[in-house]
């Protein structure tokens, strides 16, 4: 248990996501030498009336590399210190996070996950939602070289008619070298799809060497790459390496 005030020799706290509530602001400011947080606001999820929480702004933590918090923590900041790593986790419109992460990192991101949960009301209506086809402005992360989008609904009643979606160019990062997706829905037809989806980022970005996807009510994971004679290379991987490569690059 963290202890209100009290200096740790401690770098990095890894794990679940902690709340900021007052007494844990009182231990993060006892300890700027940190290098990695997990924070999330303490109403999280918010309810009407809640108190506003504590602003990150607020708290030095100059050697700040990596950080993983909610939407609600990290739209107000204003000074992205050295943060290069940053994972968010989001339960509204995944326009406006992707918004606010590269007004307030994108010229200095190296690698970003982001995790969606999507609301029955506000399901995307093509089957797979590609990451690829989203009209988010990657040219402001220059850097960017690792991204894990993770689509996960709010319910597990996925039923319905899904449009069709189409096979246009990749719109990623342009130094992107990894990428990882979740895909919204997993559990229909086959994986062939989101197979052709990782054969047709890693030939047409330039600078992508693999893509991971999940798939199955397992949450399998499969690594995609191409072979020296320019054909796909697919194996299972642990979920628990995936879910941490963010921190790691």
């Amino acid at each position: 248990m963290l202890v209100a005030g009290r200096k740790l020799s401690v770098k990095r706290l890894q794990g679940g996501l902690l709340r900021l509530h007052s007494k844990f602001v009182e231990f993060l400011r006892a300890n700027p030498q940190l290098e990695e947080v997990h924070l999330v606001d303490p109403e999280w999820p918010r309810r009407p009336g809640a108190p506003e929480p504590v602003l990150f702004e607020s708290l030095e933590l100059p050697d700040l590399h990596t950080l993983a918090c909610n939407h609600l923590i990290m739209a107000p900041i204003k000074n992205p210190r050295n943060i290069t790593r940053l994972h968010v986790v989001e339960d509204d419109s995944d326009w406006d996070v992707i918004r606010d992460v590269v007004r307030i990192f994108g010229a200095q991101l190296i690698s970003l996950r982001v995790d969606f949960y999507h609301s029955l009301g506000v399901l995307p209506k093509s089957k797979y939602h590609y990451p690829t086809l989203r009209e988010y402005r990657w040219e402001g992360c220059p850097r960017l070289k690792f991204l894990h989008i993770d689509d996960k609904p709010l319910s597990l009643i996925l039923n319905g008619k899904y449009g069709v979606d189409e096979r246009k160019k990749a719109k990623l990062p342009p130094a992107l070298e990894t990428l990882i997706w979740g895909p919204l829905r997993t559990r229909y037809d086959d994986r062939s799809a989101i197979q052709q989806f990782g054969d047709a980022v890693l030939r047409d970005m330039v600078h992508v060497r693999e893509v991971i996807y999940m798939w199955s009510p397992k949450e399998d994971y499969f690594h995609c790459s191409l072979s020296t004679a320019d054909e796909l290379r697919e194996r299972q991987t642990d979920r628990r390496e995936a879910d941490r490569m963010w921190a790691e690059v």
